[in-house]
């Protein structure tokens, strides 16, 4: 669980946990905000995957996401935050991270990636699309899970083709139905 939360980040709790088809912001037009962009990632390559991330899971249940600048006047309703793990509070207590809503922490000092279809992959990096993916889905308030072919899976998977070539993420019958528990069918 600690490579996870390293190699993944983790969101931060601030509501309980989600009742079945009770959308916990109560709208369907959702605002994220992206804050510290990495040194080592440019924000041209960063907000797309996010933006593919968040529309990958808006394809299943019928809320629509949206980026808003940082220093605009509006509050977004999702932070995402880039960090350092070293030495931050944050990092100190990891019990608990269950249900999250409000922000998502990728750790800088994270070695992650971003992969092409098709390419060969350095497994010993994180793949960002996934991690992606996997933190919106933290944030949507869906639980971590035992199947190894889901995005919430409790371990990191490289998600490679049997010759070691980078196979896009996708989104389980698992992952679309528990995401579909709590805030219905995009109709």
């Amino acid at each position: 669980m600690l490579l996870s939360l390293l190699l993944l980040g983790f969101v931060e709790i601030i509501h309980g946990a989600p009742t079945s088809n009770a959308n916990p912001w109560g709208k369907k037009n959702i605002t994220y905000t992206i804050i510290d962009d990495p040194i080592n990632e440019s924000p041209v390559e960063i907000r797309p995957i996010l933006s593919k991330a968040f529309n990958t899971w808006s394809s299943v249940i019928p809320l629509n996401f949206i980026e808003v600048e940082q220093n605009s006047t509006t509050e977004a309703d999702i932070e995402v935050i880039f960090t350092s793990s070293e030495g931050n509070p944050l990092f100190a207590d990891r019990s608990g991270f269950v249900i999250p809503y409000k922000t998502i922490y990728l750790f800088t000092d994270s070695p992650r990636t971003i992969n092409i279809i098709g390419q060969n992959v350095d497994q010993i990096q994180t793949d960002f699309y996934y991690e992606a993916l996997y933190n919106v889905g933290k944030v949507l308030g869906l639980r971590d899970s035992r199947n190894k072919n889901s995005m919430m899976y409790t371990g990191y998977t490289t998600p490679v083709d049997s010759s070691g070539n980078y196979i896009e993420p996708k989104l389980s019958t698992e992952d679309i139905k528990a995401a579909q528990k709590i805030y219905g069918q995009r109709k």
